[in-house]
C-alpha cells in the first residue's frame, strides 16, 4: 500500500514522496513495458507537462505552468507579444526575451524595495527601484507568496499601485479604491483576478495613502 511506503509526517518531503511514487509506478509496469507505460508515469508524476506528438511538443514550452508564467509576464509588460504567442504566431524567442526582462526587473525591484510591515499588511515600495509599472503586479505576487507574513500586500510604484490578498476569495479592490480616492480624487481601482490596480502618482503622499488603505482593509 502507498501508506506503507510513504510515511506519515507533519511536514512531508514532497519531492522525496514524489520520487517514491514515481519508483512505484515504474516498478509496476517494468515487465514488457511499452512507450505508453512511461508516458502514463510521466502524466501521473508531472501533470502539468505538455504532451509530445511526433517528438515535438504542441506548445512552445515544456510545461503548462511555464507557458502560463510567460503569458502572465507578457500581459503585464508586452501584451502585443503575449497575444501573438497565444494565437500561435512564431514569436517564441521574443516571448522568452520579454519574460526574462520582466523577471529581472521584478526581482531587482523586490531586492531593492523598501518593505514595511504593519498589522495585517505588508507594503513594498519600489518607487526608488524601477520605473517599469508593468512589473508591479508581479512584485505584489512574489512578495505575497514568498515574503509576506501578513494577509494583504500592497505594492507602490511611481505611477501605479497594486494590492493583493493571500486568501483567493478576498477582494481588495474596494479598499484600494477608497485609499486612492483619499489622495487622488481622479483615480480609481480596477480588480483583475486576485489583484486590484490603480494608476496614480501618489509618491508625494505615500504615508497618507498607506494609512487610508490600512483603514479600508
Amino acid at each position: 500500500m502507498l501508506s506503507d511506503i510513504v510515511p506519515d509526517s507533519a511536514t512531508p518531503d514532497l519531492d522525496e514522496h514524489g520520487r517514491v511514487v514515481a519508483s512505484m509506478l515504474a516498478l509496476s509496469v517494468v515487465r514488457e513495458a511499452k512507450t505508453r507505460a512511461s508516458e502514463t508515469i510521466d502524466r501521473a508524476v508531472c501533470p502539468y507537462g505538455v504532451a509530445e506528438v511526433g517528438g515535438t511538443t504542441q506548445l512552445p514550452f515544456a510545461t503548462l505552468a511555464g507557458y502560463a508564467d510567460v503569458l502572465d509576464a507578457l500581459a503585464r509588460s508586452w501584451p502585443g507579444i503575449g497575444l501573438a504567442l497565444a494565437l500561435g504566431h512564431d514569436c517564441y524567442e521574443a516571448a522568452l526575451d520579454g519574460w526574462r526582462e520582466h523577471a529581472r526587473a521584478a526581482h531587482t525591484a523586490i531586492h531593492n524595495a523598501d518593505i514595511s510591515r504593519y498589522r495585517g499588511l505588508v507594503v513594498a515600495d519600489i518607487t526608488e527601484t524601477t520605473s517599469e509599472s508593468g512589473t508591479i503586479g508581479t512584485v505584489a505576487r512574489l512578495v505575497r507568496d514568498y515574503r509576506s507574513q501578513e494577509p494583504v500586500v500592497l505594492a507602490i510604484a511611481d505611477d501605479a499601485v497594486a494590492g493583493t490578498a493571500v486568501e483567493r476569495e478576498r477582494d481588495v479592490t474596494a479598499a484600494l479604491t477608497e485609499a486612492v480616492a483619499a489622495v487622488d480624487e481622479k483615480a480609481s481601482a480596477t480588480g483583475r483576478g486576485r489583484y486590484a490596480y490603480a494608476q496614480s502618482a501618489i509618491t508625494t503622499r505615500k504615508d497618507a495613502f498607506v494609512d487610508a488603505f490600512r483603514e479600508a482593509i
